[in-house]
């Protein structure tokens, strides 16, 4: 048999190489994970890049998500400035698509209360106690505003989410969203639950800031927040 040499100058041929897959859209955000609360099946971000995150994400400016079915955030949003976390609220809706929900879980400020300070207290130790106790749910862990459920769901509709509902832990009308909470701790005393757990849908219309609710945040406690005294 003849062995015919290619020409030297010949065109190499090209040989086609499969590519890799592509990537599975994402279609589940969960924001705020930290190293430890990181869920199976979702996008897990931080602002911080530890290990297991997914992407590095500040969920306070625009995202790269879009046509998103659902976002999770649990004890994130009390990290955040009022103002912040309006922000978070809205750039949160843009990447959901029209039906896709949003489930909150965030520390109860009437719980807080309620279970940290006596107003008639038995004994002067146990008034200095609870000043220290309503003070570090103030500002331990990083807290920058505690919640109550009508203001979060107030928030929330203003600036554009449907159906606010609130739910107990780990329940959901939504199989994707139940079971997903890892904090421990949560109970109900007098009526408080610990933990306020909202889910908003994202309607036709756009998750958009609402300048009435601004310009009265800005009025009745950042302007104070600001001014030092």
């Amino acid at each position: 048999m003849r062995i015919v040499s290619p020409p030297r100058n010949a065109t190499p041929p090209i040989v086609a190489v499969p590519a890799d897959p592509a990537p599975p859209a994402v279609r589940k955000v969960h924001v705020g994970c930290g190293p430890k609360a990181l869920l199976p099946g979702w996008c897990n971000t931080d602002v911080r890049p530890f290990p297991g995150v997914d992407a590095v994400l500040d969920a306070t400016q625009p995202w790269p998500f879009r046509d998103l079915t659902h976002v999770f955030g649990e004890h994130f949003i009390e990290h955040l400035e009022i103002d912040a976390a309006i922000r978070f609220l809205v750039h949160a809706g843009a990447a959901l698509a029209p039906g896709g929900r949003i489930r909150l879980s965030t520390p109860n400020l009437a719980w807080v209360v309620h279970a940290h300070f006596d107003l008639d207290p038995p004994s002067l130790e146990r008034r200095i106690e609870d000043t220290l106790a309503m003070n570090r749910g103030f500002y331990g862990w990083g807290h920058r505003f505690l919640w109550t459920e009508e203001m979060l769901r107030l928030v929330m509709t203003a600036v554009g989410y449907e159906d606010v509902e609130a739910f107990a832990y780990g329940e959901s009308r939504d199989p994707e969203l139940r079971g997903l909470e890892r904090h421990g701790g949560y109970v109900v005393e007098g009526g408080h639950p610990s933990v306020i757990i909202l889910e908003g849908v994202r309607g036709e219309r756009p998750i958009a800031p609402d300048p009435a609710i601004d310009a009265w945040l800005e009025r009745e406690l950042l302007c104070h927040v600001r001014s030092g005294h």
